[in-house]
């Protein structure tokens, strides 16, 4: 028996480690892709740069110097050592040929024959920065489309909407909250609230829109969540601790199920989802604010101890059929 319920977990951490070496993959080719990207556009200002006569209106003038700066492009003379950008280059033509008018301007007047070769410290442009993503994450396919209305899709996006502050019920701090639900595991460490909350957002977004913008694409890449749960489940079976004890919300729905049995959870959830029951549905939420002051972050999504569960939900039973007397 023991050995069959571990069979599940190895195939989940085989799939963890496969994709982990899939993300390193794609991110060393996303890196190698811009890399050459960054590569032709410096070439391709450089050439603009080249060729500058300097009698060019001034706002061109401008706008060549901002794209320059920008770009992390400067110019210099051989003999300077200060990065003055490419300002420099352009005022010594302009000037060049604004004095030599003043004496006698001919066809002769040209620019210096061997200007400042211009070049590149790095260029900052972004070429992928105005792309999206359309493929969901793939921590929340479980809970779009009808999973998102069932019992464990209507808690998933709960305790999503609720960490980023849309509640008006009080919680706790968000630095106390982040705390919570990061600080049970080291593999968790290096995940900051701030790229807790992107990692939110993103997964809302896509929820509502059905892709995420790219200024916060790298917090949904596809299966970073299931990376960060690989290590998570590591590092706890590293401290001797079965990963049995945890219950995501597709296992709670199925443990309340189990609990209730199957007629009344179907009746349940269907006051809840279907009919929008007002009683049953301010019940319902009643226990979900409670899951949402006790679960801790797997980074693929909250998790509860089955004994934490237990207590909640014979906690919420109890009070429910008070509310009925």
């Amino acid at each position: 028996m023991a050995s069959a319920e571990l069979m599940p977990m190895k195939a989940r951490r085989e799939r963890g480690r496969q994709s982990q070496a899939a993300f390193r993959k794609r991110q060393a080719q996303f890196n190698r892709d811009l890399k050459n990207k960054n590569h032709q556009l410096t070439r391709t200002i450089v050439r603009v740069l080249e060729c500058i006569q300097g009698d060019e209106r001034p706002d061109l003038l401008d706008a060549i110097s901002d794209m320059a700066r920008t770009a992390g492009i400067n110019t210099l003379n051989e003999c300077e050592q200060g990065l003055q950008g490419v300002d420099r280059l352009v005022s010594r033509y302009t000037i060049d040929l604004a004095s030599r008018s003043k004496e006698k301007f001919s066809d002769e007047v040209m620019i210096p024959e061997n200007p400042p070769k211009p070049y590149y410290n790095g260029i900052r442009l972004d070429p992928f920065h105005y792309m999206s993503i359309s493929l969901p994450p793939e921590d929340i396919v479980p809970y779009l489309g009808a999973g998102s209305n069932t019992f464990a899709g209507r808690l998933f996006w709960f305790m999503l909407e609720h960490s980023q502050g849309r509640c008006q019920n009080s919680h706790e701090e968000p630095r106390e909250f982040h705390q919570r639900i990061v600080g049970h595991s080291q593999a968790m460490e290096g995940v900051s609230l701030s790229f807790a909350q992107t990692m939110v957002e993103a997964r809302l977004q896509h929820r509502r829109t059905g892709f995420v913008a790219a200024e916060i694409a790298s917090a949904a890449e596809l299966d970073l969540a299931m990376v960060i749960c690989t290590k998570v489940e590591e590092d706890y079976e590293k401290k001797g601790d079965s990963m049995t004890q945890w219950m995501s919300c597709q296992a709670v729905e199925k443990h309340i199920q189990e609990i209730l049995g199957e007629d009344t959870f179907t009746k349940l959830q269907g006051a809840f989802l279907e009919n929008g029951h007002l009683f049953v549905k301010k019940e319902v939420e009643k226990l979900y604010r409670k899951l949402y002051d006790t679960f801790v972050c797997f980074g693929d999504g909250p998790r509860w101890t089955i004994d934490t569960v237990n207590e909640l939900v014979f906690e919420w039973i109890l009070s429910a059929f008070e509310a009925t007397d």
